[in-house]
């Protein structure tokens, strides 16, 4: 009996672990949709700005400039989104026709977006030339992604066709004068903006923006894969869930052992070293069942789904078998005798099983008595059969043959309340095949006091089939 409520105390420890977990789980996926949202909303705050091209700075043929701008905030924006971190790119503090065009980590940035690469780097010559101070460390240049890549291939010495060698040459000019005028390296005053010059060219950002929310989308479903797998069942949560078994089976074995000490008369100050000893050696075996216990729970509640309550009333009966075909083994206890304590060690796993599965349909007392015993019998001739040779096997189910015929015998309308909860129970199997199969797992907290009231005769109209059922019931 200590050991079963050691185990469901364990169990519930450990239920209460992945509730929590659960519920983490379901705000780290809401918070992530809210971030998503978030970053979706930056996309389309551009693609209201294009949306009214009267307001967008120059002629038609140099507005991409500004969407330029916008695009780059907007995306930079939206990639610290979707991963719940803050904005890193604003316009804020700055007009549409100041120096800088937005600063990026407190980084004043000037957007160049020029057909030509040479023109574009023209045009930051141009600009060095009227504001001096862009040569300071906290400033610098961004150009489309597509040209930055051909400046680099250039001064790698890699070939180009589109470039004739006196474009590659002038271009070479134009970064040493830039490097010259501001002291600093050209990949420190001018970087690559995310899109390239075409991108963001009217009539062709739409197309630009839509790979940008299907980026996202993508990232979204990447974040939300990484939760999933973060609460997913661990070794290093099942090694949490052993620690807290070995906590509280010691801490049990402590207490009871404290207890006994003290009711038989002595008192803790006059606990001896050896009553101490006693205490501490029962704690470490106790605490080593524990966490046992505790890893085997967690397996079974998280990786096949087993309800908290059933996890451990296997574990328990699992051990208390075991202990009991040692005991046969050394000889310390007959058949008969491990027999009848192996059923005492199922009955009471059974009936905490019973009371999680079918607590609310009302069952007479005695065909609870009858089920708790075939569930405790069958779980003991299966358990068995991983340590017993197949002589006692046979004896055992032998035992089982005449258990089953003893109910046979019980008087008129219980037998048939029985036969009727049998046929139920059939669906399941017994005790370890619902433990250890995941779909019956899934039907047995969906579905089966469904069944079970349905088998005892319950009528349709007062049973809680699904949850809208369960809703409308507790809302009302």
């Amino acid at each position: 009996m200590t050991a079963n409520v050691t185990d469901q105390a364990i169990g519930g420890v450990v239920n209460h672990f992945n509730i929590l977990n659960q519920e983490d789980l379901v705000i780290k996926l809401s918070d992530q949709d809210g971030n998503f949202i978030s970053a979706l909303g930056k996309i389309e705050n551009v693609r209201r700005f294009i949306s009214s091209p009267e307001h967008i700075l120059g002629s038609t043929v140099t507005k991409h400039g500004e969407i330029a701008e916008q695009v780059e905030v907007a995306i930079i924006n939206a990639r610290e989104a979707i991963v719940g971190l803050p904005d890193r790119a604003t316009f804020d503090g700055l007009s549409r026709t100041a120096p800088a065009d937005y600063r990026i980590d407190n980084f004043f940035v000037q957007s160049k977006f020029i057909n030509g690469t040479n023109n574009t780097l023209k045009h930051i010559l141009e600009h060095l030339e009227k504001y001096p101070e862009w040569k300071e460390s906290n400033r610098y240049y961004h150009i489309p992604n597509n040209q930055y890549e051909e400046i680099r291939k250039i001064l790698n010495g890699e070939p180009l066709e589109k470039y004739s060698l006196a474009s590659i040459n002038a271009l070479k000019n134009n970064i040493a004068d830039i490097e010259k005028r501001t002291g600093r390296l050209f990949s420190d005053v001018i970087r690559p903006a995310n899109t390239n010059y075409e991108d963001v060219q009217w009539g062709r950002v739409d197309k630009a923006l839509d790979n940008y929310d299907q980026e996202l989308k993508n990232t979204n479903d990447k974040q939300k894969m990484a939760i999933h797998e973060e609460h997913s069942p661990s070794l290093q949560a099942a090694a949490q869930a052993a620690a807290v078994g070995a906590i509280v089976g010691a801490a049990f074995s402590s207490a009871i052992k404290i207890y006994n000490k003290k009711k038989s008369g002595k008192d803790i100050k006059d606990f001896t070293a050896n009553d101490w000893k006693d205490i501490g050696l029962d704690a470490a075996k106790n605490g080593a069942r524990g966490g046992i216990s505790g890893f085997g729970i967690y397996a079974l509640t998280n990786l096949m789904h087993t309800s908290a309550p059933l996890a451990s009333g296997i574990v328990s009966a699992s051990f208390g078998v075991a202990s009991l075909v040692n005991d046969l083994h050394d000889g310390e206890i007959s058949f008969e005798e491990f027999v009848d304590q192996g059923l005492v060690v199922c009955f009471d796993s059974s009936t905490a099983v019973l009371g999680a599965s079918v607590g609310q349909t009302l069952i007479p007392i005695p065909v609870i008595g009858a089920i708790i015993g075939s569930i405790s019998m069958k779980s003991l001739v299966k358990i068995s059969k991983n340590y017993l040779n197949e002589t006692d096997i046979r004896k055992l189910q032998k035992y089982q043959e005449e258990y089953e015929s003893s109910v046979q015998k019980m008087h008129d309308g219980v037998e048939e309340y029985l036969k009727k909860v049998n046929e139920v129970l059939k669906n399941f199997g017994d005790l370890l095949d619902i433990a250890f199969n995941v779909n019956l797992n899934i039907k047995l907290r969906v579905e089966a006091s469904v069944e079970f009231a349905r088998g005892v005769g319950v009528p349709d109209d007062e049973i809680l089939i699904d949850g809208l059922d369960r809703d409308v019931y507790f809302l009302k």
